[in-house]
């Protein structure tokens, strides 16, 4: 079955019974001025919400990142909190993290990528670098199926 091109007067059923990239998500956000950035979740809601009849001007990105500057390796402690200091998941995170374990090579886990999501998504101003640490030392413990791991293929 070959996939129509989309429109905004598509019904959300036929938009969702379809497989999209994230680049032609982003596209189409970009064209009907919506949100661009974020996960194809994300973007995906933003569409669907245009294609429900939801004005542009009412439909705003799910996170709002506000990152001050970049926060340099050296400044990182565990003690760090995510959303006041400037950390982001970075190559500067990535020196953190290989100096904390003690490793040549880091990456980071799917799980703490779900969680940097989560706590931008609702604000948590709690949230520190330990929260990640925890992740990385337990990836699977708190990790919940969510509307992202529907999208990998």
């Amino acid at each position: 079955m070959v996939r129509p091109d989309f429109n905004k007067n598509m019904r959300i059923k036929d938009f969702q019974s379809y497989y999209w990239y994230k680049t032609e998500l982003q596209q189409i956000c970009k064209k009907h001025s919506l949100p661009t950035t974020g996960t194809k979740v994300e973007l995906t809601a933003y569409i669907i919400k245009l294609l429900a009849g939801v004005p542009v001007s009412k439909i705003e990105a799910t996170r709002k990142i506000r990152r001050k500057g970049t926060l340099k390796a050296s400044s990182i402690t565990p003690n760090t909190s995510i959303l006041a200091s400037g950390f982001s998941l970075n190559n500067e995170a990535r020196a953190f993290f290989k100096a904390y374990y003690g490793l040549s090579q880091f990456s980071f886990k799917k799980s703490m990528a779900i969680k940097m999501r989560a706590i931008e998504t609702t604000q948590d101003k709690k949230a520190t670098v330990q929260d990640l640490i925890d992740l990385y030392d337990h990836p699977y413990e708190n990790l919940v199926t969510n509307a992202e791991e529907q999208t990998y293929q």
